[in-house]
């Protein structure tokens, strides 16, 4: 990309850098997620899962009454680093890997996408019971997921848990019914991909209409373009450690892309 546009397309991805650590939203096992007065977006810090990323990006372009797309974004790190607060959960416990991300291996990584209002699991729910009574029939019975959007059952889509959901309008599923106290519609905002087999049963292949895999394919950012935000961070802030890290980084989730275009015949 040429300097002007590679300027305007990094600004046009950028986060924002939280200032307290109440302006966190939700966390799970990797990331933490920030909100800004007055800003339609959220920004999220974490490491990898571009692969994954970048599939959701495709798919929400096709399907934008199921999913909400989110991509990787460009933020000038202060001096020093980011807060040590930033990759923690709000009763001061480190998101899993911190030791490594924020430290000389690794360095926590933005992203950007819409905001909404929080699905949180039913009462009474465990994980398991929450997986098994709702987000397996979501996905596979007559009627769900799998059956309406085939492709998303030839991607092995998974890991549809509550805060892997958002409130927001113009979505197509019922946010009562995924376990949120208030009336409203819901998308997808986080799903993976390439389910391993114990959780759903033996994988199989969908016969896909050719129209839907060319669509995909034409949506579809190629790893190396969609990191570009991150890899400038990398060499403007990174240390040679850190560097090196993303680097391994990258060809991992090259790998991992290479295997979701597989499942497509790419």
């Amino acid at each position: 990309m040429g300097t002007a546009f590679e300027q305007a397309w990094m600004l046009l991805k950028s986060a924002f850098l939280p200032t307290d650590p109440q302006q966190q939203l939700g966390s799970g096992m990797f990331r933490t997620v920030y909100g800004q007065q007055g800003n339609p977006d959220v920004t999220k810090f974490g490491y990898g899962g571009l692969a994954d990323m970048a599939t959701l990006n495709a798919l929400a372009q096709m399907y934008p009454e199921l999913f909400v797309g989110e991509q990787p974004a460009y933020l000038d790190y202060p001096q020093g680093g980011l807060p040590d607060w930033v990759m923690r959960r709000p009763t001061g416990e480190p998101i899993a890997d911190t030791r490594e991300l924020g430290t000389e291996v690794g360095m926590p990584f933005p992203s950007v996408q819409q905001l909404g209002t929080p699905i949180e699991r039913p009462a009474g729910f465990t994980a398991q019971q929450y997986r098994q009574r709702i987000s397996k029939p979501l996905l596979t019975q007559q009627g769900g997921i799998y059956d309406r959007y085939p492709i998303t059952e030839q991607l092995q889509m998974w890991d549809i848990k509550p805060e892997n959901f958002i409130g927001v309008r113009g979505g197509i599923l019922d946010a009562q019914a995924l376990g949120s106290p208030q009336v409203g519609q819901a998308k997808l905002a986080d799903p993976m991909f390439l389910a391993p087999e114990y959780q759903y049963g033996k994988i199989k292949d969908v016969e896909l209409d050719p129209t839907t895999v060319e669509s995909f394919a034409r949506n579809l950012v190629p790893i190396e373009q969609f990191a570009r935000p991150w890899e400038q961070m990398s060499e403007r802030f990174g240390t040679p450690s850190q560097q090196d890290r993303f680097e391994d980084m990258l060809m991992t989730e090259e790998e991992r892309m290479q295997l979701i275009r597989d499942r497509l015949g790419l």
